[in-house]
């Protein structure tokens, strides 16, 4: 009877024994599970920091693009205008360093030839041989 009293105390103490490693074992898996879902829950967020970086990156990209366009286009007409201006700047400048247009359309040769020809002077260049046919004028 002693050793059914043993045997079974032995019994006893083994099932308590068994019963707190299954219950060690239990709350290590449940740890385990635990930190698995915080591990994937901050994987999760690395992923959507990720993508939140890259959509702001992308934005700015597109930004800087669409001012490096502006910027180019703007200084393209910068160019095409000063371009202009200089040209009509070297017009200007050539046509006022002219004496005949400061105060006169016409120079005095102009001019009489243009008198004579409106009072009928032409005929007088038919008499001296300016018919206008190629060759008559220089005999």
């Amino acid at each position: 009877m002693r050793s059914a009293f043993i045997t079974g105390v032995l019994a006893l103490g083994l099932g308590w024994l068994a019963g707190l490693w299954w219950a060690n074992q239990s709350k290590a898996r449940l740890q385990l599970h635990y930190e698995l879902q915080i591990t994937q829950m901050q994987a999760e967020q690395d992923r959507l920091r990720v993508a939140a970086v890259l959509a702001q990156a992308t934005a700015l990209q597109a930004n800087t693009d669409q001012a490096n366009l502006a910027a180019l286009l703007a200084a393209q007409a910068g160019e095409q205008i000063h371009v202009q201006y200089r040209t009509i700047a070297q017009v200007v400048e050539k046509i006022i360093e002219r004496p005949v247009y400061r105060s006169q359309c016409l120079d005095a040769d102009g001019l009489r030839q243009l008198n004579d020809f409106i009072r009928g002077a032409t005929d007088e260049l038919d008499r001296a041989g300016a018919t206008g046919q190629p060759g008559t004028a220089m005999r």
